[in-house]
């Protein structure tokens, strides 16, 4: 609740409250903006792996030229912040792109089997499909390789996902591209590391089949 003497502007229309104590200016924004903005406080999805994401809607590594990268050049600006700010527009500045890749195992999620069929529907006989195997989810996301915390249903690569959902999942991510390339061979493999206790750095919104059509 603001504190007497602070102003208070709401924009119902836009979801913004704006608050200022003669000092300081504190804005608050709703949900409705997660991931849809870019700033010094980052995108605002919780997420800490693009707190880096420039004015140019790719992400610096270096947090000193980030700053200055949102620096309005008017006379106010300090040499310094200026030479940050130059070399920002030179810096290596990478887009975020995640790319799905397939981690099932043919050898265990390939195997088809013939769909149960009422006698009276004559359509569904024979229809062969294979199950959903659970399976970790492993995307490349910000040139890091990415597994999802718990295994996800996933189908077999000759076969085509069916009735799909959204499922938004959270990952870890590997930076080590030998330990990366490791554990992804692993899950080609078949097996299923453990990654539920690691930390959550990446969150992306995926696709999840419940069959898989043969």
């Amino acid at each position: 609740r603001p504190s007497v003497g602070t102003v208070r502007i709401v924009g119902v229309r836009h979801g913004i409250e704006l608050l200022y104590d003669g000092l300081r200016v504190q804005l608050q924004v709703s949900n409705s903006y997660r991931g849809q903005m870019n700033g010094l406080c980052g995108n605002y999805d919780g997420e800490t792996v693009n707190d880096f994401t420039s004015p140019k809607n790719c992400i610096l590594r270096n947090p000193y030229e980030f700053a200055a990268s949102y620096a309005i050049p008017d006379q106010s600006l300090t040499s310094h912040a200026k030479e940050l700010r130059q070399r920002a527009e030179h810096a290596d500045c990478y887009k975020q792109t995640v790319m799905l890749g397939d981690v099932i195992s043919e050898n265990e999620a390939g195997r088809q089997w013939k769909r149960p069929s009422k006698s009276n529907n004559p359509h569904n006989r024979n229809s062969a499909y294979s199950a959903p195997a659970l399976r970790v989810k492993v995307v490349h996301a910000n040139g890091q390789t990415c597994f999802s915390k718990r295994p996800q249903l996933a189908c077999p690569s000759q076969s085509q996902e069916a009735n799909t959902t959204s499922k938004n999942l959270e990952f870890h991510c590997v930076s080590d591209a030998t330990a990366a390339q490791r554990w992804e061979d692993q899950i080609k493999k078949g097996a299923s590391p453990d990654f539920s206790r690691k930390p959550t750095n990446y969150q992306a919104s995926v696709k999840v089949p419940s069959r898989c059509n043969a």
